[in-house]
């Protein structure tokens, strides 16, 4: 599978819902395009970086509000430079690395969906709890339940600590991450690449090549 592959719309809106609506910093409402051919988008609550987006050979900005490009190099229109977002990305693998099958991604967001409502304030003030567990006996799972529901998935291929400390998350986040990577996949589905790095770190979500990276901050732990 490949970007240019992927459902037409679908890789604009996943930009769209990772980017930033705030006119304080209305930097982050813009979707960055770096040199090398990559773009990246962040509200500072999550991250989406796309590797061999574009060929245009320049940095640019191009506000996905307004929908006004602004080269780097031009007069600054909206204030100050697109944050260094390379050194957020965490290196090396997590304290648990594992896959999750689209299968199992398709399958849960429905009920992660059900997971936004109701809601007490601002999306990002809802939170569902978040486990990973390796169990001997059975297969290895990453649950995730608010009071009313709950999702279990069996993960692949795990490596490193058998249980980490429950996390709090905003489902929404987590339903967009997932979104993207089915949309991505297709029916002909596929295995996404999990790396949590422990309480209160962010959360990879990724595809082998590397071309598609996703990175998701807990709010807290529960």
């Amino acid at each position: 599978m490949t970007i240019a592959e992927m459902k037409k719309g679908a890789l604009e809106r996943a930009f769209k819902e990772a980017a930033g609506t705030s006119d304080a910093r209305p930097i982050l409402q813009n979707l960055h395009l770096n040199k090398d051919g990559s773009a990246v988008v962040t509200d500072t609550h999550v991250m989406l970086r796309v590797r061999e987006y574009h060929n245009l050979g320049v940095e640019a900005n191009l506000n996905l509000l307004q929908f006004m490009p602004e080269l780097e190099e031009g007069v600054p229109q909206i204030g100050s430079a697109y944050p260094d977002t390379d050194r957020l990305f965490p290196a090396g693998p997590g304290d648990v690395t594992f896959g999750l099958l689209t299968l199992e991604l398709r399958k849960a967001l429905p009920i992660i969906k059900s997971m936004f409502y109701p809601a007490a304030g601002p999306d990002n003030s809802q939170v569902v709890r978040m486990q990973f567990r390796k169990d001997d006996r059975s297969e290895d799972y990453l649950q995730i339940g608010s009071d009313t529901s709950q999702v279990t998935m069996i993960t692949r291929n795990a490596l490193g600590v058998d249980q980490l400390e429950p996390t709090g998350i905003n489902p929404r986040y987590l339903y967009n991450a997932f979104h993207l990577f089915v949309d991505y996949f297709g029916r002909a589905g596929g295995l996404v690449r999990v790396d949590w790095y422990g309480a209160l770190r962010p959360i990879t979500l990724s595809v082998d090549d590397g071309s598609i990276s996703y990175l998701i901050t807990p709010l807290r732990t529960v």
